[in-house]
């Protein structure tokens, strides 16, 4: 205790007594770096531990978080701040959404490709059990939403000309020419004079007949 008529000095060496008894105490438990939930145990009383090995793991469950490998002809499209929606191969039935928080500009080569790692931070979703480490599949926005017109691919027809559709038009039918895109589920994106909400003609194939690629202009 300090006392009447102590200098200065003594106030130092009493500070750097209390300061030392008290990273005693600190060193007594263990304190985690932020909020969170114990996921394992790994080391308990009496256990030898190293430096750097893991004794209790815990985790942030409101603040997760997704890493992306983008294909170098696409990172070019994503900035920080684009919304995403991610989905896991463990809880299918759950889409999750989140914010791209950063961007690797450092690429790694991934199985001969080069791949950019992107950050996603996900939104904090209640009374969801969330696997950590499993497979994540990513969709990043990266434009907003345009409308398209997709027909059957059924409908498009192929020859020396390119890709074409039958379409019903005061009641005859009229070869109208377009060029395929996009292919999602039964249906293919295309391009051409062909309206919206126009009735098509399916026209029969041979058994001899290969059914054309619609990426493909030409035979």
């Amino acid at each position: 205790r300090l006392l009447a008529g102590d200098t200065s000095s003594d106030v130092i060496a009493a500070q750097a007594k209390v300061d030392a008894a008290q990273a005693t105490v600190n060193q007594l438990s263990i304190i985690a770096p932020f909020d969170g939930q114990v996921l394992s145990v790994d080391s308990h009383v009496g256990d030898l531990v190293s430096t750097g090995e893991l004794s209790v793991n815990i985790a942030d469950m409101d603040h997760l978080y997704v890493e992306a490998q983008v294909d170098e002809t696409d990172v070019a499209n994503v900035k920080v701040g684009q919304q995403a929606e991610v989905t896991l191969d463990a809880v299918s039935d759950v889409v999750l959404t989140g914010l791209v928080m950063s961007v690797n500009p450092v690429g790694e080569v991934v199985g001969g490709l080069v791949k950019y790692t992107v950050r996603i931070d996900l939104d904090s979703v209640k009374d969801v059990f969330l696997p950590l480490g499993s497979t994540a599949n990513v969709v990043i926005k990266v434009s907003d939403a345009q409308a398209t017109l997709a027909v059957p691919i059924v409908a498009i027809q192929n020859d020396s000309q390119g890709e074409y559709v039958w379409a019903m038009r005061d009641g005859a039918s009229v070869r109208v020419d377009v060029v395929g895109g996009v292919i999602v589920g039964d249906l293919v994106v295309v391009t051409g004079d062909l309206q919206e909400g126009e009735v098509l003609e399916v026209v029969a194939r041979d058994g001899g007949f290969t059914a054309p690629n619609p990426f493909a202009g030409g035979e």
